[in-house]
């Protein structure tokens, strides 16, 4: 049977909402399906069960994320500044508060379900990860950058970059005060520091 992509679009809206509100044990196809005002059985024949349609939203999230690098113009911009313009592209990606409350749902839930915290990372952090990668090794092969590795490096951008601010976001400490210009080249510095000076 052929699925109607708008139908399958709005089941995947209504299904980052529900889970975004509730978190994902409590959610139920039932919440779902009355969500996007569509039958239970209409819900099934799009998507086999929760776990299936919490992978594809959270898929569909990090596409959206890769589609808003590769959107960046990063070409005419010297290395440094082309980091912080991908720094912030990420943060403002990573810091939505929908965002951060899928996140929340998964870290408390995953403590008895690990399959679901495999999931989220999969089509989540991963897939984040392998888009900067590919970013960052047109650099390398424009010899800008020099790193062992493309993937480790990707790795370690990410990590410095989410660093306090994110953690204060995700425990709902405020973010308002801190100058995020002032944080991205603090990054950036720290990063092409570790570049310049990797670790044997």
């Amino acid at each position: 049977m052929s699925l109607d992509p708008q139908r399958t679009e709005k089941i995947l809206q209504a299904a980052a909402s529900v889970f975004c509100e509730v978190g994902y044990s409590r959610a139920s196809m039932d919440r779902i399906a009355r969500q996007a005002d569509v039958s239970k059985a209409t819900l099934y024949n799009h998507f086999p069960g929760k776990s299936a349609l919490f992978r594809t939203a959270v898929q569909r999230a990090s596409e959206a994320l890769v589609e808003n690098l590769d959107q960046v113009e990063l070409s005419g911009l010297a290395l440094p500044e082309a980091l912080e313009c991908l720094g912030r592209c990420y943060l403002a990606f990573l810091l939505d508060e929908k965002r951060l409350a899928v996140i929340r749902a998964v870290v408390a839930e995953s403590q008895n379900d690990p399959e679901l915290g495999r999931i989220f990372h999969e089509v989540g952090p991963t897939i984040a990860q392998r888009a900067v990668a590919r970013l960052l090794r047109r650099r390398v092969e424009a010899g800008e950058l020099s790193v062992r590795s493309v993937d480790e490096a990707a790795r370690d951008f990410l990590a410095l970059l989410r660093g306090d601010l994110f953690w204060r976001a995700l425990l709902r400490v405020n973010v308002q005060d801190v100058d995020r210009t002032h944080y991205l080249r603090q990054v950036v510095t720290q990063f092409l520091e570790g570049c310049r000076h990797p670790h044997p």
